[in-house]
């Protein structure tokens, strides 16, 4: 199940250390390394639906694991546009790169 793993750290965590769910998320993170840790695994999994995204439209949902954690679920999304913003950076990139070759290869001179 997607972020089973993710929300299990982070279950953990909280439960030893329950005032990091009153404090704001950039307290929290600042004052212990394993929580900026796990938020950034989150981070890196949205990241990477993101960028499959546009093939994979089913990856477009945060896990349903995340949707009740506000961190959890926050540090998912700004990784998943992350990713999705990259990917359709790297597929405009690559279709004006091969755009230019076309014209390249069809003695046209710029």
């Amino acid at each position: 199940m997607r972020g089973l793993d993710i929300r299990c750290e982070f279950a953990i965590l909280i439960s030893i250390k329950p005032h990091l769910r009153v404090l704001p998320i950039d307290a929290a993170m600042a004052s212990d390394e394993k929580l900026n840790d796990i938020l950034q695994e989150a981070y890196m999994d949205g990241q990477q639906e993101g960028f499959n995204s546009l093939v994979r439209p089913d990856l477009s949902d945060p896990p349903c694991m995340f949707q009740d954690e506000d961190f959890l679920l926050g540090s998912w999304q700004a990784g998943f546009r992350s990713g999705r913003d990259f990917r359709r950076e790297s597929d405009f990139y690559a279709s004006s790169i091969e755009s230019e070759l076309e014209g390249a290869g069809n003695g046209s001179i710029e």
